[in-house]
């Protein structure tokens, strides 16, 4: 029989209501039925019936909106006959499943207002605005002159002091001065890439789409975009949303800055440290959660990502084309796993800029040292001199014939060479202007774990472009992660709230590498954990955004106001009483 849990009007509260709803209809065996065949007196069923004629409700509510954008439009657009057929239908609709999830919140919320989860009554206005597939709910407070503002029963029911709001007029205050700058910005980022062909508006909406569901304001989001096409030099707007979306998603997941992280992400396109300038951001990404998990740097993530960059920046002043990233990432991940301070982070990147700079001059030990090299990188002669410069100009990673790099063929001339662990310890630092006892820790280093991502990745299928952009975090540690780490995995994933029951009965069933399996499958669609940081953020963005979004239909009304002052012409009451600006506040009309 099923009990009722008084639910808040928080979006995900609204998912965990009508998943709720979901399954007392499959526990009473009428799942894909219609509204109309519902059996509402079934046991199953018991105390739902007002709520489920409520959701329906609200349903034909919102079909009845016309020349909406947004959330709203995609439900009209499905063209779904009642609430029971867009609950099991709507994911049609989404090839993204961050989108699907977007759209699936926002619409539950509306749906269920009124009922016993979200008491509120509905609003009169549909959900998402400029927003597609997404945007905040719809609910609304009555405004002399002006209806509904969208958003605003909900941002109410969150509780405006946490953003410092205390009154209506400060809130649309607040939202014109956000519109206002977040519209200077876009037209700053439109002459920054040069862009004369995107309309503004589908601009501004682009870019918000690419921040949803990473807690940035619209403003942030922008920001981000800019240091983006100034770190890359990138000129296309909608390729430069999907990299945001990608870096500053890949930023929450391992709690970093996005903006840092953002401008790393530009550096590496701009180097193209991927290997060409083709490399989509989602394997960008993957090379550098590889690195950081394989050496085991969580919480030197920035410092990992920082290396990576600063040694390709390094090589390509000599080299000019994009280096052997992948085989740096590949060794100074080893050296970070190492557990030996002076191989790893900082220190162990300092030493393999003196190794790489020592191998482009042809090494450190005068005409012994030429002759060295020499034979260890062109033992059969077919280099000239001259090729053999630039052979070395590569550095420590610039590949041979063969397949090996040139450090792996200098380490493996000096085994050749010496029996004696220490003589060559001895002769490699003279080589590489190093100490001693630091090419002795080089020769001791274990073969790491890097490069264990991007493998399962390919081993399970996963189409690098379906990861959702906060998982990266998690993604890596399955990869990585031994058996025991694996169970622990498991028992936290399985606390979450956000996963299906279908979710966590594979995962429950899944051992050995099925448990891999199970898990990477899932977190690379859920993404990172939710938690009461994250929904705090959340709802403190949201609300900025919501704001800005009601700034934007104020806009228009203050540009009139502006030309009418510059004109000369006088303000007339008719003017002030219009839709967009009689607010009724204390005081007199207008208020702004």
């Amino acid at each position: 029989m099923s009990t009722g849990i008084p639910i808040s009007a928080d979006s995900s509260m609204a998912v965990a209501a009508i998943e709720q709803i979901s399954a007392a209809i499959r526990k009473s065996g009428q799942e894909g039925l219609k509204f109309s065949k519902l059996d509402l007196s079934h046991p199953e069923l018991e105390g739902m019936a007002d709520d489920l004629k409520r959701l329906q409700s609200n349903f034909t509510t919102m079909k009845s909106f016309k020349g909406v954008s947004g959330t709203a439009k995609k439900v009209d657009e499905g063209n779904y006959s009642d609430v029971m057929d867009w609950l099991k239908n709507h994911g049609r609709q989404f090839s993204n499943e961050d989108a699907r999830r977007q759209h699936f919140a926002t619409v539950g919320n509306y749906f269920t207002h009124g009922s016993r989860w979200n008491p509120a009554p509905p609003g009169g206005s549909p959900p998402g605005g400029n927003q597609s597939g997404g945007g905040l709910g719809s609910s609304g407070i009555p405004l002399p002159g002006i209806g509904k503002l969208p958003g605003i029963g909900k941002l109410l029911g969150i509780g405006l002091g946490l953003a410092g709001i205390g009154k209506v007029t400060s809130m649309v205050s607040e939202g014109v001065s956000n519109a206002t700058q977040e519209a200077i910005q876009l037209d700053t980022f439109k002459r920054m890439i040069g862009d004369t062909s995107t309309e503004f508006d589908a601009l501004r909406d682009s870019l918000r789409e690419a921040g949803e569901g990473l807690q940035l304001t619209h403003g942030e989001t922008i920001k981000l975009a800019q240091s983006f096409a100034k770190a890359s030099a990138y000129t296309d707007p909608m390729r430069i949303n999907e990299e945001v979306r990608t870096s500053a998603g890949f930023a929450r997941s391992f709690g970093l800055d996005p903006n840092q992280v953002t401008q790393s992400f530009g550096k590496a396109r701009f180097l193209q440290a991927g290997g060409d300038s083709d490399t989509s951001p989602k394997e960008i990404a993957v090379m550098f959660a590889d690195a950081i998990a394989a050496g085991g740097m969580w919480s030197k993530a920035d410092e990992v990502i920082a290396a990576i960059i600063n040694w390709t920046q390094q090589q390509e002043r000599v080299s000019v084309d994009a280096p052997n990233v992948r085989a740096y990432a590949d060794l100074s991940s080893t050296m970070n796993a190492s557990d030996r301070p002076g191989l790893q982070s900082e220190a162990g990147a300092s030493l393999l800029q003196m190794i790489n700079q020592a191998m482009q001059k042809g090494g450190g030990a005068g005409t012994a040292g030429q002759n060295f090299m020499w034979r260890a990188l062109n033992p059969e002669g077919a280099m000239g001199p001259f090729q053999m410069r630039m052979q070395q100009e590569k550095g420590m990673f610039g590949k041979l014939p063969d397949g090996r790099t040139n450090f792996e063929a200098v380490n493996q001339f000096a085994v050749k060479m010496y029996d004696n662990p220490l003589q060559r310890a001895d002769a490699l630092s003279n080589l590489f202007n190093t100490s001693m006892t630091q090419m002795h820790a080089m020769m001791d280093l274990k073969p790491g774990s890097h490069g264990k991502l991007g493998e399962m990745i390919k081993r399970y299928g996963i189409d690098p472009e379906s990861i959702n952009a906060t998982s990266y975090q998690g993604l890596a540690d399955v990869a990585t992660a031994n058996d025991s780490r694996l169970e622990v995995i498991r028992d936290d994933l399985l606390k979450r709230e956000d996963l299906t029951d279908t979710q966590k009965e594979t995962l429950n069933k899944s051992g050995g590498d099925d448990l891999r399996k199970s898990l990477a499958l899932t977190i690379k669609d859920v993404g990172r954990e939710t938690n009461t940081g994250t929904k705090m953020l959340g709802s403190l963005t949201g609300i900025q955004n919501a704001l800005t979004n009601i700034g934007d239909n104020l806009l228009p009304a203050v540009y009139s106001i502006r030309d009418a002052v510059t004109g000369g012409i006088n303000i007339t009451d008719e003017m002030i009483n219009s839709p967009q600006l009689s607010l009724g506040m204390a005081g007199g009309p207008g208020g702004i």
